[in-house]
């Protein structure tokens, strides 16, 4: 029972009632996940097994300049998939990414800006390129030393850990969204972002102050599966090899 005679405890007590419904733990609220927990995830978190699922569209349009007038609209539907080894085979302090990407559309620079010239260097839309379906990261992680020592092995995309900021992808041209692009025009292609990866290894390192950070990574410098021709076609169009 409330006491009603004393003001400041009936307060106290509507403002408990209040808030309780909405003190509900998930590690998936709506106000950052759109279609919030699914009803399942937080489960399967606890389980050992985390999965994200998210669509980005790209429409743009050439308004003035170019060679022609027009727009395209380009997408890209991500799925993710993390499955904690430790919870789910009691391998230690270890986990498996799955990361898979579909995109379809047209390229506006491809279309409309320069189709005479198969484009414009750097694309207006940072997420076309690839436009299949395409597996990304297959990626083991192992933290050890509190924390301090990580490693990812398998898959890997460079992009991930070099060359990357949150600031780039306030620009959607993609010279910059993602990381600098003059990286990516070496001949042969080696450098590797979203969504194609490359066999590769990872190691990072804290000092114990925790005030430096050592990192390096040795990558399979053929993604595409060229053997070492630049002007081969694609042989890993899927990235499954």
């Amino acid at each position: 029972m409330t006491n009603r005679s004393n003001p400041s405890l009936y307060l106290t007590a509507l403002t408990l009632a209040l808030v309780a419904p909405l003190a509900a733990s998930t590690d998936y609220p709506s106000s950052d996940y759109l279609l919030g927990d699914w009803g399942v995830r937080d489960n399967w978190k606890r389980h050992g097994i985390s999965i994200g699922l998210n669509y980005t569209a790209e429409p743009m349009a050439n308004v003035s300049g170019g060679e022609v007038l027009g727009g395209t609209y380009g997408d890209n539907i991500a799925l993710d998939v993390n499955f904690d080894l430790q919870r789910l085979l009691r391998i230690p302090a270890t986990s498996l990414l799955i990361k898979g990407s579909k995109r379809d559309g047209l390229s506006v620079s491809e279309r409309f800006i320069a189709p005479s010239e198969g484009g414009n260097v750097f694309t207006v839309q940072e997420l076309y390129g690839g436009q299949n379906v395409k597996l990304a990261n297959f990626q083991f992680n192992t933290v050890l030393l509190d924390k301090r020592l990580d490693l990812s092995y398998g898959r890997l995309i460079a992009n991930d850990d070099f060359l990357r900021s949150p600031l780039y992808c306030q620009f959607v041209n993609n010279s910059f969204c993602g990381s600098p692009k003059p990286v990516f025009l070496q001949n042969p292609f080696t450098f590797t972002a979203y969504p194609l990866a490359t066999w590769g290894a990872r190691v990072r390192f804290d000092t114990p102050s925790r005030d430096w950070t050592i990192q390096a990574a040795v990558y399979d410098g053929d993604p595409e599966g060229k053997r070492g021709n630049p002007a081969s076609a694609n042989h890993n169009e899927h990235g499954t090899s």
